[in-house]
């Protein structure tokens, strides 16, 4: 569930960056970006192919999260997905 969250962090850091830089929001979270929804959309029928099968294995988990990964790295600014961070990114203030 954590790798599809990205979903939502993407868009509303692309949609933060946006605002900031003066870029009125055409849609609420990307919605109208049509590469953010596909790739949503995919994942999310990927999701639900993977949880009703009951208990899904660690080659399944990768393979979701890299999936997920190339999914919003076009909108992705923020260095999400990274294992490596474990779902801990810095923040600063403005």
């Amino acid at each position: 569930m954590a790798a599809f969250t990205m979903f939502y962090f993407a868009a509303a850091h692309t949609c933060e960056e946006r605002r900031r830089r003066g870029q009125p929001a055409e849609a609420f979270l990307l919605a109208t970006e049509t590469a953010y929804c596909e790739g949503l959309g995919r994942c999310y029928d990927r999701l639900l192919d993977l949880t009703r099968r009951g208990t899904v294995d660690d080659a399944g988990v990768a393979s979701f999260e890299r999936e997920v990964a190339d999914a919003v790295r076009a909108f992705n600014t923020a260095g999400l997905c990274d294992a490596s961070r474990r779902n801990m990114y810095a923040c600063l203030a403005s």
